[in-house]
């Protein structure tokens, strides 16, 4: 009889810790499942402004608790464009077009693309001309730096050379109308003109108008 009891008292332990362990939760979730749910949870990145100063782009953001962030950059032709991917990152009161017009920047457009499982902005930096440039984090922003045009090479003048005059077969400069008058000799005006004394010189006489004397001459 006490056998039985026995054996009764052990099968009935044995039911009440199986239903127990039933009833129990399974373990934490591995790691990678937590990063995961992190993930799924955390709070955006807000860009509240963007600013251009100079030749420099800057994107302003109020980051978030989450550290999960990042962002991408890549580029597109006709016209050249800097295109700027900011995963887990909404706008607030950003405009979606800006009209710069600065010496390399043309316009800024941005754009939220998608919220399945989290939004998804781009900034769209359109160029005058392919150049290069950096990007990068200072603080609260993301800054995009670009390079001015290059200066032409060594050698080639940047504008076409204005045609010299041409200098006189002599090599000297032509004179002027008031050098010319002044290097000629100048005759002063009513001057008396003077018949040469040579010995082939002929006086000419006015004709006599009347008779004066008569002389006679005797011949011997």
């Amino acid at each position: 009889m006490k056998r039985q009891r026995g054996f009764c008292l052990i099968w009935l332990l044995a039911w009440v810790s199986g239903a127990i362990s039933c009833a129990t939760p399974s373990g934490a979730p591995k790691a990678s499942q937590a990063v995961a749910e992190e993930k799924a949870v955390a709070a955006p990145d807000i860009l509240q402004d963007i600013r251009v100063v100079d030749r420099d782009v800057h994107l302003i953001f109020a980051f978030s608790d989450s550290a999960w962030r990042s962002y991408s950059v890549s580029e597109a032709t006709d016209p050249f464009r800097v295109i700027v991917g900011l995963p887990n990152t909404t706008p607030e009161n950003v405009p979606t077009g800006m009209a710069v017009g600065s010496e390399i920047i043309a316009a800024i457009e941005t754009t939220t693309v998608a919220y399945d499982p989290h939004p998804y902005t781009k900034v769209v930096i359109e160029l005058h001309y392919e150049t290069a440039y950096r990007i990068g984090r200072v603080g609260e922003e993301l800054v995009a730096s670009f390079d001015p045009a290059p200066a032409p090479p060594a050698g080639v003048s940047a504008a076409p050379a204005e045609p010299r005059d041409a200098q006189p077969l002599e090599g000297k400069p032509e004179e002027t109308s008031v050098a010319k008058e002044e290097s000629s000799p100048q005759i002063p005006p009513e001057a008396p003109a003077t018949a040469s004394a040579g010995p082939e010189a002929k006086v000419i006489l006015a004709p006599a108008g009347k008779l004066l004397a008569i002389q006679q001459w005797s011949a011997y």
